[in-house]
């Protein structure tokens, strides 16, 4: 008997061949699995032959794609070796994954017996949307980041002002500032990505990739823990992709709400940078020597949000990079 072991995400540790463990891992020669699986098999069984097969172990479906076509090309090999012999794959979590795409492409796919131990089988199924709802979901999801980007930075300068509010100002400056270099390098690294993620043909490859080969049912012995990570797993994705088709006209609308509210904050911005007697005028807030310290005991937090603002354009230094944010948004 042939037993080969594939291991599953991250099965090496995350520097294989660096970084060593003391105790061998699940499908080493010496560990308690191995040496369990030989007991339970018995006395009078002939000592089956294991070969560890080794992957990446990258959690990509395109690195599991590779793993599976290298493990079909050696089984073919194995197969062709040992035709007599039994064959038995033993994975666990995805690389139970690795195993049913090797299968997919043998020939003969009852040539081998196949258990798994916490695998997450995942099939992806390309989803028709509409260039109105995808570009919904994107500027919503854009303008939710940017908003947690900018109000961060924003909420740590708040704090700032009550702890010290002497020289809090420059604090601010430094701090919005921050946020709008965050916001920047956000939009600038999801538009290089973008063309990597949203291309049809890579989402066409890893649809592929997500393909298993038919496996028949006496060839096949599925194992599952009651609260394993695959069962969980697979679990909250499907109530997750359940309530996206539900929900999904309602989550457009939210992130459309959303990114008019992000907007509609910035125009405030821009609005009120020309002087802070403006903001005195609008808010009916005499904020005096000490503006920031009187403020915090007269004005609303909604009315801090909105002076905080106001600082990003003070002395006009700050008022193109409220445009220049403003246009990266839109």
């Amino acid at each position: 008997m042939l037993i080969i072991l594939v291991h599953g995400t991250w099965g090496r540790g995350l520097l294989p061949g660096i970084i060593r463990t003391s105790r061998p891992r699940w499908f080493e020669e010496g560990s308690t699995f191995r040496t369990h699986l030989l007991q339970a098999m018995g006395a009078n069984t002939h000592e089956p032959v294991f070969e560890p097969f080794h992957w990446s172990g990258a959690n990509s479906l395109l690195e599991r794609e590779e793993a599976g076509l290298a493990l079909a090309k050696r089984l073919r090999q194995l197969l062709a070796d040992w035709p007599n012999e039994r064959v038995v794959l033993v994975s666990h979590s995805h690389g139970g994954n690795v195993v049913a795409i090797a299968l997919r492409n043998l020939p003969n796919r009852a040539a081998a017996e196949v258990v798994t131990l916490a695998t997450p089988f995942t099939t992806l199924i390309p989803r028709d949307i509409d260039r109105q709802e995808r570009a919904i979901v994107r500027n919503g999801a854009l303008a939710a980041l940017c908003a947690v980007l900018f109000y961060t930075p924003l909420s740590w300068a708040l704090a700032f002002m009550v702890v010290s509010p002497d020289g809090a100002s420059e604090f601010v400056k430094g701090a919005l500032l921050m946020g709008l270099i965050m916001g920047t390098i956000f939009w600038l690294v999801r538009f290089v990505l973008r063309w990597f993620t949203y291309s049809s043909e890579r989402a066409s490859r890893l649809v592929n990739a997500s393909q298993h080969g038919w496996i028949p049912q006496d060839r096949l012995l599925v194992l599952r823990a009651v609260d394993d990570e695959a069962a969980l797993s697979l679990a909250a994705g499907s109530i997750a992709n359940r309530l996206s088709r539900v929900l999904s006209p309602l989550t457009g609308l939210l992130s459309l709400l959303l990114f008019l509210t992000f907007m509609l904050f910035l125009g405030y911005a821009i609005y009120h940078a020309t002087t802070t007697e403006i903001v005195t005028e609008h808010l009916g807030i005499d904020y005096g020597p000490n503006r920031w310290q009187n403020g915090l005991s007269e004005a609303y937090a909604q009315e801090f949000l909105l002076a905080g603002a106001i600082v990003i354009s003070e002395e006009y230094f700050y008022l193109p990079m409220s445009i220049i944010l403003l246009v990266l948004v839109v």
